[in-house]
């Protein structure tokens, strides 16, 4: 679930959440997320699929949603408006609702990371999520160490044979976006940005990496690239870039023009002036 808020926050900060390409993106992330939710109930009883166990696994989720969604609709947004004033305690409330659910899950013979997210799938519809976000990342960011440090201590020795099976899955994994993402969206007539965006930014692809594929496919390659914060400015460089664009810096320049086009009262004339402009343009890439 670090990976959602990840990619989240990567659209975010390329101020994409809001496109359709975001939306799509997003989408893609929540059933994700419920699909995990049915496997986690699943998966302790994998090693004996037998249809009336997996039936009742999927029945105890069932009472977990229907108990934590009623409550997250009904009960929860009195109690977080009456404590909205006092950040401490909504984020004190947050995390009790998720250790409820997740101890729900625990005394029903579920997994508690199960609950968990149930519980944050929950809570992610309202306003105060991002406040609750902000006042959890560096638990967050602890815990999620500690899990990914846990889950390397489990990894076998490596071998010809798992390796083998990594770059199968890997392999798959890559295949699979491109083949469930573009095909529909293409078929939809969304265009090709829309078509490609969402799996690009499913697979974690971004600038900096283009980038070093760019330089290893060609050495003498003049390329050009943008950065959306200016603290990967150096990064780019260091990783090849001829020249870095900062698209934040350009249309800071704009709006001043605007802005000093207003005092002097001559908006109209500014308007007049990005209509020829913009006359003659179109959309290379819907």
């Amino acid at each position: 679930m670090a990976v959602d808020g990840h990619l989240i926050k990567l659209l975010y900060d390329k101020r994409e959440l809001d496109t359709a390409a975001g939306r799509l993106t997003v989408g893609v992330l929540v059933l994700q997320d419920l699909f995990a939710i049915f496997f986690l109930a699943l998966q302790p009883d994998l090693r004996s699929p037998a249809l009336g166990v997996l039936a009742v696994s999927l029945g105890k989720v069932g009472i977990i949603i229907a108990v934590a969604f009623p409550v997250s609709r009904f009960v929860l947004p009195p109690l977080f408006n009456a404590v909205a004033r006092l950040p401490e305690l909504v984020q004190v409330g947050a995390l009790a609702w998720c250790f409820l659910v997740a101890g729900l899950a625990s005394i029903l013979g579920l997994s508690r990371e199960m609950g968990a997210l149930i519980a944050g799938v929950a809570l992610s519809t309202f306003p105060y999520t991002l406040d609750v976000v902000a006042k959890v990342t560096s638990l967050r960011d602890f815990f999620v160490t500690l899990f990914f440090v846990a889950l390397g201590m489990e990894i076998p020795a490596p071998s010809w044979y798992f390796a083998g099976w990594s770059l199968a899955i890997g392999l798959f994994l890559v295949i699979s976006r491109l083949t469930t993402v573009f095909p529909p969206l293409h078929w939809m007539r969304q265009g090709h940005r829309v078509s490609t965006l969402p799996n690009t930014v499913l697979k974690g692809t971004d600038n900096l990496r283009l980038l070093q594929q760019l330089r290893e496919l060609n050495r003498s390659a003049r390329i050009i690239v943008h950065a959306e914060l200016l603290e990967e400015v150096p990064r780019l460089y260091a990783a090849g870039a001829d020249y870095v664009t900062v698209p934040r810096l350009l249309e800071a320049v704009e709006l001043l023009a605007v802005m000093q086009a207003a005092d002097r009262n001559m908006l109209a004339e500014k308007r007049a002036a990005l209509d020829r402009e913009l006359a003659d343009r179109h959309e290379v890439i819907p």
